[in-house]
């Protein structure tokens, strides 16, 4: 059976909701920033001709962008047993002066079935999906609040969301290259379970041949009795470490990683990691190859379930940028006084006669 956990409210949680509350009304007016999700980085690669000049990308300030990524992926197999797979998602952002909305989602569905056999068995069925608000305070801090759902009936969830809420730090933030970002906040987890079917085996040769001397030598008899059981619903607050960092590789190609670990602060044992990678190279100025990988581990996991689920997803991703036309590539100044200077020299000594009558 599932651990009911109490839903109670602690004076820490109270406290740190009324502070970010707080620092919310009180912010200045900051600076607006590139549109920068918290899992993946922003934008499409911008691709710049070749100089013999370093080129520098300029980025203007953000007032207003709108970024839109479509992602889909599909396998097919034929032959002796037929499956099929497919993967279809998304994620968009919106910016204006300091206010970020981002929304993106994933989902995947596995089945298979053998040749002589029209039932089809589902092996994967799962969708993940993330709506979040950021305000950014600086260009380096922000604060923002989540919702995060997932449901995977495979792994016992019917249905989990979780509700967060945190201040985000960015540590290392170089010119849109590199930027490496840490997350610290509250989760609220509510989970309401699926159906799980067990099934049990059972002996059963003494109750069809109680005689022993009828019963045929090496035969065995068991019976399978299976069981539907849901566990009762349950909410779960933790506290919550985030870390993540994005990198510009190449003119057409990024990547990002990402971590989240969730500690309980009713179960010590009750922790959850979950992460994230992401790469992605361009084609096109509008179409990329992505590859994606996500591992799901809940160390108390669902009775019945194993403790960990992984995600590998090749896709084509479709982007669309606003701000894509408006980054151009510029020169830095360069310092010509030596050349002047001898340019002068040659000048002056060029020609003697003409020097000696001025």
């Amino acid at each position: 059976m599932l651990r009911v956990r109490s839903h109670r409210s602690h004076p820490f949680q109270l406290c740190a909701a009324a502070a970010l509350i707080a620092v919310v009304l009180s912010a200045r007016q900051a600076q607006a920033q590139p549109f920068t999700p918290s899992i993946t980085p922003n934008a499409s690669p911008i691709v710049v001709s070749t100089q013999p000049e370093k080129i520098v990308v300029a980025r203007p300030k953000v007032e207003q962008q709108t970024v839109l990524n479509v992602v889909f992926g599909a396998t097919i197999n034929g032959g002796n047993t037929k499956s099929y797979g497919g993967s279809l998602g998304g994620r968009a952002g919106y910016i204006r002066d300091r206010h970020q909305l981002t929304l993106e989602a994933l989902g995947s569905m596995g089945g298979a079935r053998q040749e002589d056999s029209e039932k089809v068995a589902w092996t994967s069925r799962q969708v993940v999906a993330r709506l979040r608000y950021d305000l950014f305070l600086s260009q380096h801090d922000a604060l923002f609040v989540a919702l995060a759902p997932r449901r995977d009936v495979n792994a016992g969830l019917n249905l989990r969301l979780q509700n967060q809420i945190g201040y985000l730090r960015n540590l290392f933030y170089f010119s849109d290259a590199h930027r490496f970002w840490s997350e610290l906040g509250y989760d609220l987890t509510f989970d309401r379970f699926s159906v799980l079917e067990t099934t049990v085996n059972a002996d059963i040769t003494d109750q069809i041949y109680p005689d022993p001397a009828l019963r045929p030598e090496g035969v065995t008899v068991t019976q399978s009795t299976t069981t539907r059981e849901r566990g009762k619903d349950r909410r779960v607050h933790s506290a919550r470490i985030f870390l993540g960092y994005a990198n510009r590789l190449f003119a057409s190609a990024n990547l990002s990683v990402g971590l989240e670990t969730l500690l309980d602060f009713q179960d010590a044992d009750n922790v959850r990691l979950n992460g994230l990678a992401e790469l992605t190279s361009s084609i096109t100025q509008s179409f990329k190859l992505g590859v994606q990988g996500r591992v799901l581990y809940d160390h108390v996991p669902v009775p019945g379930t194993r403790n960990f689920d992984t995600v590998a997803a090749v896709q084509l991703v479709y982007t669309f940028d606003s701000l894509a036309g408006m980054l151009v590539a510029t020169c830095p100044a360069c310092d010509c006084s030596a050349q002047v200077e001898a340019a002068r020299k040659e000048c002056k000594t060029s020609d003697p006669q003409r020097a000696t009558t001025r």
